[in-house]
């Protein structure tokens, strides 16, 4: 098992989130996730998905972190 991490900032939708991050040279993937009933239980129209694999590093994460951060500040 690997960890996953799924995300939504308030005021910025998903895509246009990821394509910021993107743009830092990040690789998320965007949307339903193949999870619609939970989706719309949630009322959102998707969501952003980090996914980790064992040879990612801590300084991965920094980078992911940094990268939202900037993104949001924009």
């Amino acid at each position: 098992h690997s960890p996953v991490l799924a995300f939504n900032f308030e005021g910025i939708h998903h895509s246009d989130l990821a394509a910021l991050i993107a743009e830092q040279g990040i690789a998320l993937r965007t949307g339903q996730h193949c999870a619609q009933p939970l989706i719309d239980a949630l009322t959102i129209s998707g969501c952003l998905r980090a996914s980790f694999m064992p040879y990612n590093q801590l300084s991965d994460i920094d980078r992911l972190v940094d990268a939202v951060k900037f993104a949001l500040s924009l």
